[in-house]
Order: structure tokens, then C-alpha cells, then sequence
């Protein structure tokens, strides 16, 4: 009988030791419970980061999408006649590069010709720092090698030592009249493509620029000419491109297989990807918003004509500046034309032929 009793508090007593090894038992387990959850809650918190920036990354391609579907919409049906005339001049053998500053014989003189638009201005200053990274930082260097000078007017007719330019860098914007419109505005204009009035202007505005593009076109078949066009899919290549050209000596291709010179051009390209990972203008986006008809068949006759009347841009000279309906009435036409015309006064410039002259002061006829 004593035996049994004994047993029983045995069992009691062993029960209780095993009380609170029981409770840690249960808050391991509740521990293991916690600790899945909270890996289980960063996993998702996780992946809905990385779906986030999946989405965010996706937005610039869609961006991209809609800009492509607004240049095609604003291409007048017969521009790629007027853009097969746009040439460059890139091979240095043939590419005449002349050192106007007898002071300075090594200095090159490059023109960064433009139709004067803000997103051009903007791109000059862009194109100047990548220069400079070019050299290494150092901006005192890159002025010694170059005379790096922003430009609207037209250089005047002949070679380097009529015009004074060892290089030039053509900056365009396609389409053709978002290049006009951008150039009336400079001009100060305000234009409402849907107002008959605007439109007029930019049809005659238009003639003036396919005539600036005639005459660089007609430059760069002796003179060294590299194009950049705002509106190019890849301009950061084409901007990386011209520094190369820009900064190779005359007569002498860009360096190749040449560490330094990858370096520098890695240097260049993170700084343009950044300078450039947004448009530097939206006149295209915004001429594609406001035109509620998007009737360009003014525009698009206008363009005929000038290319049937001076066989596709092939006749020498181009067309004066000034010649356009009722100029002499219209100050952004005026001013337009000022601001596009040779400059003969300006430094290392010999005006040798006499439209050139006629040109600078206003006079169409030239008699």
C-alpha cells in the first residue's frame, strides 16, 4: 500500500518540474510564429518595391512611345524630301577645318549654329560641360584647344577664311514646324497653331528656316559640319559623337583603343544621361495638344513650293532670307531674319561675296 502512494507523488512531482519547461516550449513556438510573419511581411513589402520600380522604370519607355507618336503626327507628308538635303560633312581628309586666329594657331573656332530656340541654348550649355569633362574637368583647357561659341547667323559663303568657323555643330529640331514655331517664339511670337493668323506666320516662318538649312547644307559640301538632331532617339550618341569630333585636332580622327579616352568618354556619357534624361523642349507636345483640326496642309504646300522652286534645295545660292510675303509688315519675320543672316562684321568673317552683303543689310534684290 505504502508503495503505490509513493509512485504517485513521484509522478506529481516530476509533473511539476516539467511545468515550466513546458512554458518555454510554447514561447519557442510562439517566437518561430513571430519571426515567419515578419519574414513573411518583408518579403512582400519586398517584392511590391521591386514591382513599384518595375513601374516606375516602365513610364519612360511609355513616354517615349506617346513622343514618337507625336513627331510622326506633326511630319508633314513630304518632309523626308526636305531632310534628305540636310548634310554633313564629317570626313576629316575632305572636311576643310581652317585656323582663322593667327594669334592663335592651334585654336579652333567652332560655331554651334542654331535657329536661336531656347532648347538649343539649353543644349549648348549641356554640350559645354560635356566638353570640359572631356578635358578632364578642366575648363581653362578645353578653352585653350577651343573657341566653343553659340551661333544663329549663317556663315557667310566660301570657305574657312570667309566665315571663320573651323568646325560647326548644325542643331536641328524635327519635325520642320516645331523647329519654326520654336524659332517665331524666339523671335517673340506667340503662336495658337488653331488661329489662321499663327498659322500664316509659321507658313512664311518656314520658309525662312528650309532656307537657313539650305545654306549650312550648302556649307558643309567643303567645311566640316556635324548634325544634331533635338528630337533624335539617341541623342545622347549623337551629342557623345560630336564632343569626339569636336575635341579631335584638325585633320586627325577621334582617338581609338585609347584608355584615357574611354575614361573620358564614360565620364562624358554618365553626365549626358543624366543632362538629357528629360526633353529639352515640349513645343511638339504641345503643338499636338492644341491643334484641334491638325491641319497642316498649309505648311505642307509651302514646303513644296520651296523645293520645286530651287530643285530640291540644289540651287546656289539659297533663297534670300527676306524674301518672304510682306516681311517688311511683320517684326517677328524681321527679327527672324536679323537674327539668321551672315554677320560680316563679326570676327575672322570676309563677306566676299556680295549677297552676303545684301543679306546683312535686308536688301532682297542685291542690284
Amino acid at each position: 500500500m505504502h508503495r503505490p502512494s509513493t509512485s504517485l507523488k513521484s509522478r506529481n512531482w516530476e509533473s511539476k518540474r516539467r511545468g515550466p519547461k513546458g512554458c518555454w516550449i510554447l514561447l519557442a513556438i510562439i517566437a518561430i510564429i513571430v519571426s515567419t510573419c515578419a519574414l513573411f511581411l518583408l518579403y512582400a513589402a519586398s517584392d511590391a518595391m521591386v514591382v513599384n520600380q518595375n513601374e516606375i522604370q516602365a513610364h519612360p519607355s511609355v513616354s517615349k512611345s506617346s513622343a514618337r507618336t507625336t513627331l510622326a503626327s506633326l511630319q508633314l507628308p513630304n518632309e523626308l524630301n526636305f531632310t534628305s538635303t540636310i548634310n554633313d560633312c564629317t570626313n576629316v581628309h575632305n572636311c576643310k577645318q581652317h585656323l582663322p586666329d593667327t594669334e592663335n594657331p592651334t585654336l579652333q573656332r567652332v560655331a554651334f549654329m542654331s535657329t536661336g530656340s531656347n532648347s538649343a541654348e539649353k543644349l549648348f550649355e549641356i554640350f559645354k560641360k560635356a566638353l570640359i569633362i572631356y578635358h578632364g574637368n578642366d575648363e581653362s583647357a578645353m578653352h585653350r584647344r577651343i573657341d566653343f561659341v553659340f551661333m544663329t547667323h549663317v556663315p557667310a559663303l566660301g570657305y574657312g577664311k570667309s566665315h571663320g568657323w573651323t568646325k560647326i555643330i548644325r542643331v536641328m529640331h524635327t519635325p520642320l514646324v516645331t523647329e519654326t514655331v520654336e524659332a517665331m517664339e524666339a523671335s517673340g511670337a506667340n503662336i495658337e497653331m488653331n488661329e489662321k493668323s499663327s498659322k500664316d506666320l509659321v507658313s512664311r516662318g518656314m520658309r525662312q528656316i528650309i532656307r537657313y538649312h539650305c545654306r549650312l547644307s550648302q556649307v558643309a559640301a567643303h567645311t566640316s559640319v556635324t548634325n544634331i538632331d533635338l528630337s533624335s532617339k539617341i541623342l545622347v550618341k549623337e551629342v557623345i559623337k560630336a564632343v569626339q569630333r569636336i575635341a579631335a585636332d584638325p585633320g586627325q580622327h577621334p582617338p581609338h583603343n585609347d584608355f584615357r579616352e574611354t575614361d573620358r568618354l564614360k565620364k562624358v556619357e554618365t553626365y549626358l544621361n543624366d543632362a538629357l534624361s528629360e526633353p529639352l523642349s515640349n513645343t511638339s507636345l504641345q503643338l499636338k495638344n492644341s491643334m484641334v483640326d491638325n491641319d497642316l496642309s498649309m505648311l505642307q504646300a509651302v514646303l513644296q513650293d520651296e523645293l520645286d522652286s530651287t530643285n530640291s534645295l540644289k540651287n546656289w545660292p539659297c533663297k534670300s532670307l527676306w524674301d518672304v510675303e510682306d516681311i517688311e509688315k511683320d517684326d517677328i519675320l524681321s527679327n527672324t531674319a536679323r537674327k539668321l543672316v551672315p554677320d560680316c562684321k563679326a570676327p575672322f568673317t570676309t563677306c566676299t561675296v556680295k549677297k552676303d552683303r545684301c543679306e546683312m543689310n535686308g536688301d532682297v534684290k542685291c542690284k
